[in-house]
């Protein structure tokens, strides 16, 4: 594939940014155990009658040795200081023993990073737990083409979407192999991959690959498991940005429904579902039925996400022209006020989401009757306006 597909477009359409972003990561990078067969687990062994068993009763802990330190992750202790890790890394580095506890440790603490967003950490931990694995296991082993997952995703939040769709592909690809391609793993592999197809808007690729998730959800999964719903969720806003709206709203109804019944209607999944449904609505021409979706949308991500939060802001967004469509230009006026403050004590004044929410704000209140020209927006005022409840005037 060109290089350049990974690129943003200049000047998206403002309607993309109505509906939720794919989920990047389908479940937290995991990594499978690789203790040996053959080698007994100390957490289980009831029969060890080890010098090291004996000494429960001394009043002294030893200081553990950067082996040791970093074997307490595996053990779920608790995740070792950086020192301790840089020791245990240089010890098994020069150590002609690959012990697979210490892998297994680095692989988590690799984890850890990319949970804090630390993903240049990650990434140069993960790619050495590949080579390792594939020293150890090879090429075509389960634990190793996890591992290669977990780097993909790494490189998916970095921005990196070449490199994540290569690797991404080579995971599927020997990922079917191996380990067959109705194996969770490899259906989790290609969510992501069709995330990355997303983030660079090759939409016709992520529109294959998530009709082929979908239908290996259905089948393997079950209609009803998180993964398969949270597919059809992804799906749909790929359909959307397309332009299929009919197809769009067909899937993204059973998302809604099964989320509802399975999920709950305060999951988040549930609430990204129904954001996605208003926008489809609205695209439509269904304006009655992206209101009432969109209203519930709204009122559900402020309650359970938080006001501030990106996706119900994003809900608030495809209400507010939801309402304009409608000429209730009050009740868009509201919502519109509540997003410039958002941004405004978010992200900043001169944020360019900021600008626009300012622009649209002005926009619809130029079309109202009573409004004879913009209000001017100041500092002051948006803290007054973000000191206020935020209260969604519902029509009845």
């Amino acid at each position: 594939m060109d290089s350049t597909t990974h690129l943003v477009d200049a000047n998206p359409s403002p309607y993309k940014e109505l509906l939720h972003p794919l989920e990047r990561v389908a479940t937290p990078p995991l990594d499978l155990q690789c203790n040996s067969p053959s080698t007994p687990n100390p957490d289980h062994d009831t029969q060890d009658v080890s010098p090291r068993s004996s000494q429960k009763s001394s009043p002294v802990r030893p200081k553990p040795t950067p082996l040791q330190g970093i074997q307490t992750i595996v053990k779920g202790d608790a995740y070792i200081n950086e020192e301790d890790y840089e020791k245990a890394v240089e010890h098994m580095q020069t150590s002609d023993i690959k012990d697979l506890d210490t892998i297994e440790a680095m692989a988590n603490r690799a984890l850890k990073y990319h949970e804090q967003g630390e993903y240049k950490k990650a990434e140069e931990i993960e790619t050495e737990v590949i080579d390792l694995k594939r020293t150890i296991f090879g090429y075509d082993h389960p634990t190793t083409v996890v591992a290669m997952r977990n780097l993909a995703a790494t490189h998916f939040m970095q921005g990196k979407y070449v490199e994540a769709e290569d690797l991404g592909m080579e995971v599927i690809t020997i990922g079917r192999r191996v380990m067959g391609l109705e194996h969770p793993e490899i259906i989790i592999a290609m969510t992501n991959l069709g995330a990355v197809f997303c983030a660079q808007r090759n939409y016709d690729a992520a529109a294959d690959v998530g009709q082929e998730v979908v239908s290996l959800g259905r089948s393997y999964l079950g209609v009803n498991h998180p993964d398969t719903i949270m597919a059809m969720t992804n799906l749909s806003l790929v359909y959307f940005q397309q332009g299929r709206y009919n197809e769009a709203g067909n899937i993204g109804v059973e998302a809604v429904y099964r989320g509802r019944e399975i999920l709950g209607d305060r999951h988040p999944q549930t609430i990204k579902a129904m954001g996605n449904l208003a926008a489809t609505y609205y695209e439509q021409g269904r304006l009655e039925d992206a209101e009432m979706t969109g209203v519930e949308a709204v009122n559900l991500a402020g309650y359970v996400l938080g006001e501030d939060h990106t996706h119900t802001v994003l809900a608030m967004l495809t209400l507010a022209k939801i309402y304009c469509a409608q000429q209730k230009y009050s009740e868009a006026e509201q919502i519109q006020t509540k997003v410039v403050s958002i941004r405004w004590n978010t992200l900043g004044e001169d944020h360019p989401d900021t600008t626009a929410a300012k622009n649209i704000l002005a926009a619809t209140q130029a079309k109202q009757e009573d409004t004879a020209k913009p209000k001017r927006f100041s500092l002051k005022w948006a803290r007054h306006r973000r000191q206020q409840t935020w209260v969604h005037i519902m029509r009845v």
